[in-house]
């Protein structure tokens, strides 16, 4: 019965491992606007932003090119928590099933799921969701001119 168990588990995880993908890019393309609609309300919150940065630049747009040279209690002591904060409330307005499919994408049988590696493994998508941004020809141009 235990390795029935055992082996139910296993098929659980790798099902809700490959559908957590596209929940997570979709949370974190969530709260991406989510802070970019916030920032325009208050855009130098968390950049000391210059003349440098084009009008048209969104936060997350100023935020890839500056995540690019320093880390982020260097642009802000609060960016990071912010951030986390804007993913959370993201992951918190999730469906049950759609919590269920993250969640359990994090667990085995010798550990209980574990929300801390699904806040892990959201905020490395976002950080690597906002390095891709950082290659778009927009910032790639801006950068060149410099």
């Amino acid at each position: 019965m235990e390795s029935e168990l055992t082996n139910f588990v296993y098929k659980i995880n790798r099902e809700c491992e490959a559908l957590s993908h596209d929940i997570i890019v979709n949370i974190c393309k969530r709260a991406i606007r989510k802070m970019n609609k916030q920032e325009k309300v208050f855009p130098a919150r968390f950049f000391s932003i210059s003349d440098d940065f084009p009008k048209h630049f969104s936060f997350f747009d100023i935020l890839s090119v500056e995540i690019q040279s320093k880390y982020y209690d260097e642009i802000n002591p609060h960016l990071q928590d912010y951030i986390e904060n804007v993913i959370e409330d993201e992951y918190n307005s999730l469906s049950a099933i759609e919590k269920f499919v993250l969640d359990h994408s994090e667990c085995t049988e010798k550990r209980e799921c574990d929300f801390h590696a699904v806040q892990n493994k959201l905020f490395k998508a976002f950080n690597d969701i906002l390095n891709e941004h950082w290659q778009i020809k927009k910032i790639q141009n801006f950068e060149l001119t410099r």
